[in-house]
């Protein structure tokens, strides 16, 4: 009886070699879906409302007790094309930080617990920016202390 190679006696199932198609369905599908949802996250970038939200954040606040509450609103409530924004506002106010610090100081001086509050989430949300720039402007700053006294 003639014998088979060692070859030929294994099987050439397909399913073996690759994946069941319940898999690639799997996968397309969760590709079409990210597709979608990309294409939906891209589509609102477009949209009128994102670019009417842009245009809202004209300048910020003169940095006062009166509007602190405001500055943390616009600092934690932006979106990301006013976060560009705002990093960009943040940066043309060459005061901006050493008022904000001066604020600090008067907020302990009164032992004003909510501004001082409100001046943590303000330095963290900036910090939160991400922006080289900013942070160049920090730690280029003798109010570097100051701005990490605010954040303990």
């Amino acid at each position: 009886m003639p014998t088979e190679p060692p070859s030929a006696s294994r099987s050439t199932n397909p399913s073996a070699a690759s994946p069941s198609p319940s898999v690639y369905t799997a996968t397309t599908n969760r590709d079409h879906i990210c597709n979608v949802q990309q294409n939906i996250h891209f589509s609102s970038l477009n949209s009128e409302t994102f670019h009417s939200m842009n245009s809202e954040l004209r300048e910020l606040p003169a940095v006062e007790l009166s509007t602190l509450a405001i500055i943390l609103k616009t600092v934690t409530e932006s979106g990301i094309a006013n976060q560009m924004r705002l990093t960009e506002l943040i940066l043309n106010d060459q005061d901006f930080f050493q008022k904000l610090m001066e604020l600090f100081r008067i907020c302990e001086d009164l032992e004003n617990m909510d501004g001082l509050h409100m001046i943590f989430k303000i330095v963290k949300g900036i910090i939160l920016l991400n922006s080289a720039q900013i942070f160049e402007k920090i730690f280029g700053d003798e109010l570097i202390m100051d701005i990490i006294g605010s954040l303990e």
